[in-house]
């Protein structure tokens, strides 16, 4: 339709000030490992890396997040409770079992 930009127009590929930077996992991985030689493994540092880069969190987004809204679920898939200024809103993050560096994160 006539007006329409963005995304929905299918003119741009993405979107983001940054979604032409991505990881490999492999660079992930080194990322996760450096932070734990150099802080300490689950140090502050680990986890908001790991957090950040499995929510693809907003940075004032993720800073929010409080640790008691994160919780770990049986089946292994871990939420929090993130509140976004952008939107004035606050909902709730699915994290999905399936990442390794998962089991850092507390809850």
């Amino acid at each position: 339709p006539p007006r329409i930009n963005g995304i929905l127009s299918c003119k741009q590929a993405g979107y983001g000030k940054y979604s032409h930077v991505k990881l490999s996992q492999e660079k992930i991985d080194e990322c996760v490992r450096l932070l734990g030689q150099k802080y300490g493994y689950a140090s502050r540092e680990q986890v908001l890396f790991i957090f950040f880069y499995l929510t693809c969190a907003r940075k004032e987004a993720g800073l929010d997040v409080k640790a008691h809204t994160v919780t770990r679920h049986p089946s292994g898939w871990v939420t929090c409770r993130v509140y976004e200024s952008k939107t004035n809103r606050t909902w709730t993050k699915l994290i999905p079992s399936d990442n390794p560096h998962q089991k850092i994160l507390p809850g």
